[in-house]
């Protein structure tokens, strides 16, 4: 403890052998008042607690020593007791405020580890690759590392730790190095995955046992490329799947999931291979964006594609964007060459529909509305509403005609931006038609099959016909909306 005679000998002991906790002020002193000098040690440390002892409690004074920083008063006389009380109260508070400080400069620490890595795997962003990532908190748990492997091998994982305090964004750093220096000594995808679940199996999860904190686990999606062999290793754990598009627009969703890493012992992943056409892209993403999918009631590759063209054209991320409950990671990847850009039809839409819930069209359709006008917003009603027309016709037909008990129909929509076109493929596990889909015959004689179809091929610009009919490739001219109608002033 120190004591100092008058105010400008205490400026002097606080700005020499501090820093001080607290600090008690008369409010009236021989060079200048307590209200000044409470003011000047709250600009110089705003975390120092500083308390006003006066027989002046009148209202005004109080006013004045709040606005000047103070915390607490003391009436004179004072006793003993309530100096110690009050005193306590401000140490307390001026502790907790450092610690938040120290807090917050171990977040943005975190922080900066996160982007450093982060514009590490950015240091190799081409033309082709887009990285969309958009932190919930300063530091995330949501990670990315793009690293090579050997000259024509990359690695690609992208990952969601579960959690968003400082735990999980230290094991999101811990686990980023991990991967670099593994991959440093030739280590293949299995031998990655399975190290990390045997670290939070055995070692972080076992320290989380003795101190009763919540286990930690990380959803993963991780692609070895190839890109001589143009071969593809997929390998998913708790991640969202992700989405190979070939030049056409079709699209297949990747590997058979497992559980997140650190959940069980044992093999910790099953993966898939798969060879790819000239022309195709991969797109993935983490839960926080399937998350915000939902609740916007959109297919995710929808809002990937909106995400992906903000950041190419150099746009800030869409309002809808901020309402995100977690972390959204998303990253679209040339893998013919990741130096070229994304070009072409890209996927806006991959959904599945069972036989038996027919029923259900109408709540399909308002998600292909709302994902198709949240990917075109510009789409004129007409268009959309033709789109919409043949998508549910030919979905429709393809579970009517072409699906057993049990069995699902796909539809899928891709869009070229650059060409002003969306594709719809729909397809189905049936063998197709024995007679030709469109044949001239009085419209009274028609079967409702083919009224459908005849429909189909009169809205769009051209229909393709694949497996006699199981199959249907279906192309539209997007219309725009007509932003200045006739008659209305420019």
């Amino acid at each position: 403890m120190t004591t100092a005679s008058n105010g400008t000998s205490a400026q002097l002991v606080f700005t020499t052998q501090g820093p001080f906790d607290c600090v008690t002020v008369d409010y009236l002193m021989p060079d200048l008042d307590g209200i000044e000098l409470i003011r000047w040690i709250t600009n110089c440390n705003a975390a120092a607690s500083t308390v006003l002892v006066t027989a002046r409690g009148d209202k005004k004074v109080v006013e004045q020593a709040w606005s000047a920083g103070a915390c607490r008063f003391l009436d004179k006389p004072t006793t003993a007791a309530d100096l110690v009380r009050v005193v306590e109260h401000a140490v307390k508070r001026c502790r907790r405020i450092r610690n938040q400080a120290r807090l917050e400069g171990d977040v943005r620490a975190i922080a900066s580890s996160h982007q450093t890595m982060l514009q590490s795997s950015r240091g190799r962003e081409k033309e082709g690759v887009r990285i969309v990532h958009y932190p919930l908190h300063q530091a995330g748990g949501d990670f990315l590392v793009m690293c090579p492997a050997s000259e024509t091998e990359m690695l690609l994982l992208a990952a969601d730790v579960s959690g968003h305090d400082l735990n999980a964004a230290f094991l999101s750093a811990y686990f980023q190095g991990l991967i670099r220096g593994m991959l440093r000594r030739g280590a293949k995808l299995e031998e990655i995955l399975e190290f990390f679940n045997h670290v939070l199996l055995e070692e972080w999860n076992g320290q989380n046992e003795k101190t009763h904190t919540v286990p930690a686990s990380i959803a993963v999606t991780a692609l070895w490329i190839d890109s001589r062999l143009r071969n593809l290793i997929v390998a998913v754990n708790g991640n969202p799947l992700p989405i190979l598009t070939n030049a056409d627009g079709f699209s297949i969703g990747l590997s058979s999931p497992s559980c997140p890493l650190g959940w069980f012992p044992g093999p910790a992943t099953r993966r898939a291979s798969y060879r790819w056409q000239p022309g195709s892209s991969i797109r993935l993403w983490t839960d926080g964006l399937d998350d915000l999918a939902k609740r916007l009631g959109v297919d995710p590759l929808s809002i990937c594609f909106v995400l992906q063209s903000a950041l190419a054209n150099g746009k800030p991320r869409p309002a809808w964007a901020e309402s995100a409950n977690d972390d959204i990671m998303a990253v679209a990847i040339n893998l013919v060459n990741p130096m070229e850009p994304l070009v072409g039809l890209r996927p806006l839409l991959l959904a599945k529909f069972a036989k038996e819930e027919q029923q259900d069209i109408d709540t399909w359709q308002e998600l292909w509305r709302r994902s198709l006008k949240l990917a075109i917003p510009d789409i004129s009603d007409e268009g959309l509403f033709d789109i919409l027309l043949v998508a549910r016709e030919a979905i429709l037909n393809a579970l009517e005609r072409g699906c057993k008990a049990e069995q699902s129909a796909h539809l899928q929509a891709a869009y070229d931006p650059d060409a002003r076109s969306l594709r719809l493929i729909v397809n189905d596990p049936g063998s197709g038609y024995e007679k030709p889909l469109y044949v001239a015959r009085p419209a009274e004689n028609l079967g409702t099959v083919h009224r459908g179809l005849q429909l189909i091929d009169a809205l769009a610009r051209q229909v393709q016909i694949i497996r006699h009919g199981a199959e249907m490739w279906i192309d539209f001219d997007v219309n725009l909306a007509d932003t200045n109608p006739e008659g209305s002033s420019r």
